[in-house]
């Protein structure tokens, strides 16, 4: 799994070109149903942002994103939670 942040500043300015990407690091299963947890840290601008997460498979293809808007007020940490839900069913012939 792999993420990247694009942020815009309050006053305006632009944060295109410090763009945030990295991956992240496994550190729990949920307690209620097994899932994998994921967490990662990133300093910020203050101002609205949208994270990308990508999901891949063994092959290094892509298996699933999505994308969550979230907003990173001056001098306070965000936590932002996100549900990544891969449907990897596959189709058997007839």
């Amino acid at each position: 799994m792999r993420y990247s942040i694009e942020c815009a500043g309050t006053d305006g300015e632009s944060f295109d070109d410090e763009i945030v990407e990295g991956p992240f690091e496994r550190t729990a299963d949920h307690p209620y149903d097994g899932a994998e947890v994921w967490r990662t840290d990133a300093v910020l601008p203050p101002g609205p942002c949208v994270i990308q997460v990508r999901a891949f498979g063994p092959d290094n293809e892509i298996l699933c994103t999505m994308n969550e808007g979230f907003s990173v007020a001056a001098d306070a940490q965000k936590k932002v939670n996100l549900v990544l839900i891969c449907d990897l069913g596959i189709q058997v012939p007839n």
